[in-house]
């Protein structure tokens, strides 16, 4: 058989193997992963927030890079490192349909998504939620919620824990203070006024329960040692407000309802806040 021959024969071999794999990439296309529509509506609202408010231009653009990177880890990527085409989306700069959004709006938009999100995705919106719960336009702390209610079993040994903290926290931050100077001790006086403010919210959110827990007459310093100056003072109060920081986020982040979650996410952006103002 000559080479002219041999070619035609294969040529609908090749035509059909090249309409195989142009009908695998239209089937991967019209039935593959597509963005997530909540992630990807909260990266282009950040986005929008971010050239639209100096205050908060940095905070929100570290949010939509996180955002629009969740929407491309979510869909996954191929053998070529890029997300497959059924995941194409547009993240420009120009987007025009996303008008920017104030605290509050930016918030809700948060607390309306997360239903709508898968739950590996939950920590991430939380923490971007609490940042803007704690007003980041604002030099103000933010209003503190209502006292939760209902209130079920696992929201209440969840709250007891974080009253608990809040009160050790309020006896440490009181031993640091006998170190600092006066500009010191101011910034620590509202730091306690911060932790008895979310101690008040909680006590009246546990008293229908009938178990608060009430601060213990003293506590011991294991973690971390007792300040001996104003340096180990002022180390002490930073190491205090990065963990209530955290310990509330992740309470908000682990909530078991969406009410809950609500609740937390305004109780972790106070504590935000607070830390934001005062921390050394």
């Amino acid at each position: 058989m000559n080479r002219r021959l041999t070619a035609l024969l294969a040529a609908p071999l090749l035509t059909a193997a090249l309409s195989s794999c142009a009908a695998v990439d239209g089937v991967v296309e019209q039935f593959g992963p597509r963005p997530n529509e909540a992630v990807l509506e909260l990266a282009r609202q950040a986005r929008a927030d971010a050239g639209a408010e100096a205050s908060v231009a940095e905070l929100r653009a570290d949010h939509a890079t996180e955002l629009f990177a969740e929407v491309e880890r979510l869909c996954g990527v191929g053998e070529d490192g890029t997300p497959p085409p059924s995941c194409d989306f547009e993240d420009a700069a120009g987007d025009t349909d996303t008008v920017p959004g104030d605290d509050a709006a930016s918030l809700a938009g948060y607390l309306e998504a997360l239903p709508r999100v898968p739950a590996e995705s939950v920590d991430l919106l939380v923490s971007q939620a609490v940042d803007v719960a704690a007003t980041p336009s604002s030099t103000e702390l933010p209003d503190l919620p209502a006292p939760l209610d209902p209130v079920t079993a696992a929201d209440a040994e969840t709250l007891r824990a974080l009253l608990a903290d809040e009160h050790a926290a309020v006896y440490a931050l009181d031993i640091a203070q006998a170190y600092l100077d006066d500009a010191g001790d101011a910034r620590v006086a509202d730091l306690i006024d911060a932790h008895e403010q979310r101690i008040t919210v909680l006590t009246q959110t546990l008293e229908p329960t009938g178990v608060v827990p009430a601060a213990a007459p003293g506590y011991v310093f294991d973690a971390v040692a007792a300040p001996t100056d104003q340096t180990e003072a002022g180390q002490l109060v930073n190491r205090i407000t990065e963990t209530t920081d955290l310990t509330w986020r992740n309470a908000a982040a682990g909530a078991g309802s969406l009410a809950t979650r609500e609740w937390l996410v305004s109780m972790a952006g106070h504590a935000a806040k607070a830390t934001q103002l005062h921390a050394f």
